[in-house]
């Protein structure tokens, strides 16, 4: 009878030990999905016939379009901050643009858009049978290694500034396909 409890009592911590090391390794691998953006680079956002975004690719455009703003109104020698308060997320802060919208809407409705259109004129572009040249992956690789300077001028890896930049799904290699893109809807 003794013996029967010792056997059960090794079989249940036995189990619970496997129990933890399982939630671990799972721990592990949702932390390496989320982080990497593995699941936002196999979630299609955008779509045509041909062409497509992932979801990895949209936030990339989604912080285009933001820091085309920020950009633009401090061309002009605007505060940014008057319109958005930094130290609040996006989803947060009514756009002062439209009523109904916050600016993190306003942000990704603009970017859809613009992804929208350049699927539309690369789909144009397929059909013409225009495809990008050399000189356009030359304009790829240089637009990266100017990202790297400046990454390292900031004490960044590329893939840091990258994050920093375009946020955690995003990475070198989103940003050269959605350049393609952009690209080749340019080139049509």
């Amino acid at each position: 009878m003794n013996n029967k409890k010792n056997t059960l009592k090794k079989v249940g911590i036995i189990a619970a030990v496997i129990v933890v090391v399982v939630a671990i390794i799972g721990l592990n691998v949702y932390n390496y999905a989320k982080d990497s953006g593995f699941v936002e680079r196999r979630t299609v956002a955008v779509s045509t016939e041909n062409y497509s975004l992932s979801q990895a690719q949209m936030t990339y455009y989604f912080y285009s379009q933001y820091q085309s703003f920020y950009s633009q109104f401090s061309s002009y020698g605007m505060d940014v901050s008057t319109y958005i308060d930094p130290s609040l997320p996006l989803t947060q802060q009514k756009c002062t643009f439209s009523n109904n919208q916050t600016w993190y809407e306003y942000f990704m409705s603009s970017a859809i858009s613009m992804a929208k259109e350049q699927l539309s004129l690369c789909e144009a572009a397929k059909k013409a049978e225009i495809e990008l040249t050399d000189a356009d992956f030359d304009s790829i690789d240089s637009a990266i290694d100017s990202m790297e300077t400046q990454a390292k001028a900031q004490g960044y890896s590329l893939r840091a500034f990258i994050k920093s930049q375009y946020g955690n799904p995003v990475s070198e290699n989103d940003i050269r396909e959605a350049m393609k893109l952009q690209l080749l809807a340019s080139a049509y």
